[in-house]
């Protein structure tokens, strides 16, 4: 059995002004055969500069990020993003909103708020 978690990402371009700067939201799926993938990838780059190693969860964001990308729906620019835990996962949105880049627009119309996602009652 895979074992899998789902990632909040949130993408901006900081090139844009300031109150135009949000891009997106991509909800995606990493298995954690891909985190423990770019966590070696991570440890050995960072070996090659006297860096310590990092932590899974560290590279959890760049496993999440890849798969973004993978899926097309990583617009590019600045991400920041966490993992969704397993007892909250009933809140994310359906199947049909997940893995492509979730617009303002579409986040609205399906009852979500970027700028609220931490706030969990």
């Amino acid at each position: 059995m895979t074992v899998t978690r789902w990632w909040w990402l949130s993408f901006v371009d900081p090139s844009r002004p300031a109150d135009d700067r949000f891009v997106g939201v991509a909800i995606v799926e990493t298995t954690l055969d891909e985190e423990e993938n770019a966590l070696a990838i991570a440890t050995d780059m960072r070996a090659q500069h006297g860096l310590p190693a990092p932590d899974l969860g560290e590279c959890g964001i760049v496993a999440a990020t890849q798969a973004a990308a993978r899926l097309g729906c990583n617009p590019g620019g600045e991400v920041s993003g966490f993992p969704i835990p397993e007892e909250e996962e009933w809140r994310l949105p359906p199947m049909v909103l997940r893995n492509r880049l979730l617009t303002m627009v579409e986040m609205e119309m399906a009852g979500m708020d970027p700028r609220r996602v931490g706030d969990v009652p």
